[in-house]
Formats: structure tokens, C-alpha cells, sequence
């Protein structure tokens, strides 16, 4: 079964998504703020055939560059789900890390309004349930040279960027945009999603603690929690075991056990 609708065109939006005839399912992964999806590139080695990974491009970056930055999640949220309408994929799931997280959960939202359909299931990982506030400092308020000191605190920039000044200088805009959209996001009530939510969080993460990994059980009848060994970025040094707990999540019957 081909996961997206035969001749379907597929969006900017996913820019490296190569239908699988072998797969039964679509995973679309979001990325954290001031990434892209290639961080997810690997994954389709990693998983088992029958999913297949569409990775979620935010505007301003990659192939998706000259596109303006969207700093609201909602924005992010309704650009992502009418593309995947557009492309009539017909059974899918939702993963996303920290920011990844909140759009994916708007996205699964938008798509219930916009269209009575949804993901089957829902993986969140290094994200605070969406109606918890954050607690946190506000970073993309930060001068540049803030901002990258506290990146550079957090593990959230790869070292080697800050040897190139001129690619620091097109990142920052981006991260902060991303951040806007995290850190000025407003939860609205809804009914709870049909589809299981998986929440994944980090034993060591300083942004997210575990009352607000598992504050997304509001979000649900049916949810999971794990935890990883690892900081905020727990999925880049711990991505074997949580990939092969992402598969179980994703292919085992949720009810049946």
C-alpha cells in the first residue's frame, strides 16, 4: 500500500519525503527550533520498512530559505497540515522534538477542524505539555550575543557554526523566530486528540521537566511516557534506543497490551 495518494505533488514543505511502496505509513517529523529536517535524514535506515519519514521543513531554511519566517506556531501549524492535506496521505503519525512538539500537536488539531482527520498516533519528545506555561527565561528577546552565550549553555548550537560567522549570522534569525514561536505560543481548549500521545523526555534536560512531559496525558485517552538518558537534545545522543522505542510506539497495538 502506497502511503500518499499515486501522482500526489509533493509540497515544499517536504522536501526530501520519496514515497515507499513498501510502507504502510508516513511518520512526519518536525524538527526543534533553528533546525530543519535534515535532521531526520537518517531515520528511514533506522526504522522498519513499513514507515517511511516525511520530514517537516520549516520556511527560512534549506531548500525553503527565501521563504519568510513564520514565528507563531499557529502559522507553522496551518501551512504544514493544509500541505499534508494536499498531498492525501491516507495513514500517518506525528513525531516532534521541544518546538516540533507544539506544532505537531496544532497541526493534528488543524487537521481535525479543517478535515474530521488526525494522525494515529502522536510522539512528542523534549515538549512541555502545551497548556503547562513555560516557565523558562524568554530567549528570543537576547541580543545576538545573549542568545548564543545561552545556546552555547544549553547544547543548543553545534560548535562548529560558531567558526563561521557569516553562517551564525543567517542562524540567529532563524533560531529566534523559532523561539518567538515556542516561547509566545498560547494554548486554547480543546477536546482531547483521539489518536495516543507518546511523550519522551530527557532524564538530565534543564527546559522541560518531567510534570510537564507527562502533562500531555490531559491531551489524550491513551498515553505513554519514557525517558532518556540525555540533556534537551536526548534524541542526537540517544537516537538508536529512542528510535527503536519510537518503532514499538508506532507499530505495536497500543490497546492490546
Amino acid at each position: 500500500m502506497l502511503s500518499a495518494t499515486a501522482g500526489a505533488v509533493i509540497p515544499p514543505t517536504f522536501p526530501f519525503f520519496k514515497p515507499a511502496a513498501a510502507a504502510d505509513e508516513v511518520l512526519f517529523c518536525f524538527p526543534y527550533a533553528g533546525s530543519g529536517g535534515t535532521i531526520f535524514r537518517r531515520w528511514n535506515q533506522w526504522l522498519p520498512p513499513e514507515l517511511t519519514i516525511c520530514a517537516v521543513e520549516y520556511p527560512g531554511r534549506g531548500a525553503r530559505w527565501r521563504a519568510p519566517l513564520r514565528p507563531r506556531v499557529l502559522d507553522l501549524a496551518a501551512e504544514i497540515g493544509a500541505d499534508i492535506l494536499r498531498m492525501g496521505t491516507e495513514r500517518f503519525s506525528f513525531y516532534g522534538h521541544s518546538l516540533g512538539g507544539l506544532v505537531a500537536f496544532e497541526t493534528a488539531r488543524y487537521l481535525r477542524r479543517r478535515a474530521g482527520l488526525g494522525p494515529r498516533r502522536l510522539v512528542v519528545s523534549g515538549s512541555g505539555a502545551p497548556q503547562i506555561p513555560n516557565p523558562n527565561q524568554l530567549f528570543h528577546v537576547l541580543d545576538d550575543r545573549a542568545l548564543v552565550a545561552a545556546l552555547i549553555r544549553y547544547n543548543g548550537i553545534p560548535t562548529p557554526v560558531l567558526e563561521y560567522p557569516d553562517l551564525l549570522n543567517h542562524l540567529l534569525p532563524v533560531v529566534r523566530a523559532d523561539l518567538a514561536a515556542f516561547e509566545t505560543y498560547q494554548y486554547v481548549e480543546e477536546a482531547p486528540l483521539d489518536c495516543p500521545i507518546f511523550s519522551y523526555g530527557g532524564r538530565e534536560d534543564p527546559w522541560i521537566r518531567k510534570d510537564r512531559i507527562e502533562g500531555w496525558a490531559r491531551q489524550t485517552k491513551t498515553f505513554r511516557t519514557r525517558m532518556f538518558t540525555g540533556d534537551h537534545f536526548f534524541l542526537n545522543a540517544e537516537d538508536r534506543a529512542m528510535l527503536r522505542a519510537l518503532a514499538d510506539d508506532l507499530l505495536v497495538d497500543v490497546e492490546g497490551r
